[in-house]
């Protein structure tokens, strides 16, 4: 279980930030405190140079990986000029920071099909972008965190926090919450041991995830984060596997 979602988190290319409790034994926000919402975000990391945009060796330079570090280099590097940008959006979550706009950055399947890889091929991307200012910027944690943050309501986490675990943690995992529960989505005809609980925390939130993941291993599990009034999640512990069907989809 740890290895199988390890290499998801290293897929996504994750420059984790930790979790800031500025206001320990608080349950709200500071007062005041809008984090970048409606303005231009400051400091955002991992930008690329004009041009680089759809290569995906610059953007794993640009998170702080040489060729060396990429997984599945060869492939990747075979990618290069292979790619198309595109504007994206991610279901139920918007920017809160004011940005000139979303990109989404993978192979242009139209025109390379001979590049077609398994999903769940690490450092092969999809990768996506913030642009700002006339500059883009790989969206890692930490960015992630200054563009669609502050979270300052319980109502407003289950949606952040979903696109960001899809994006930096399981892509292939779906979180189980009250409102989906009783779907027969879930191999068909299983049913859920848990739901996913959102509390108050100094500092943000806790949130006990239960997702439910059929691609390597069929499987309903539970995983813990933190998720600061800013935005930043912190992963505590380890995942822990509620029910366990065996063997999943293997690409």
């Amino acid at each position: 279980m740890r290895r199988v979602i390890g290499r998801f988190s290293q897929a996504a290319g994750a420059c984790f930030l930790g979790l800031l409790v500025g206001c320990a034994g608080r349950h709200g926000p500071p007062a005041g405190f809008t984090g970048f919402a409606g303005r231009v975000p400051e400091g955002l990391e991992a930008r690329l140079s004009a041009g680089a945009e759809t290569d995906p060796v610059a953007i794993h330079a640009a998170c702080g990986r040489g060729v060396k570090q990429i997984p599945n280099a060869r492939t990747v590097v075979a990618m290069a000029g292979k790619c198309k940008r595109e504007p994206h959006a991610f279901k139920g979550l918007a920017p809160r920071a004011k940005v000139d706009g979303l990109h989404r950055v993978s192979i242009d399947l139209k025109k390379h099909r001979d590049l077609m890889v398994p999903p769940d091929m690490a450092g092969t991307g999809p990768f996506h972008l913030v642009e700002s200012q006339g500059a883009f910027y790989v969206l890692t944690e930490a960015n992630f965190a200054k563009v669609f943050g502050p979270v300052l309501k319980a109502s407003d986490v289950l949606g952040y926090v979903g696109v960001y675990y899809g994006l930096f943690r399981n892509p292939f995992g779906e979180i189980v919450t009250k409102d989906n529960a009783s779907e027969k989505r879930w191999g068909g005809n299983r049913r859920s041991p848990a739901l996913t609980e959102v509390t108050q925390a100094p500092g943000g939130f806790r949130v006990r995830l239960v997702v439910y993941q059929v691609v390597h291993r069929e499987m309903f599990y539970a995983e813990e984060l933190g998720v600061g009034w800013d935005g930043t999640v912190k992963v505590i512990g380890q995942p822990k596997v509620l029910m366990d069907f065996g063997g999943g989809i293997v690409f």
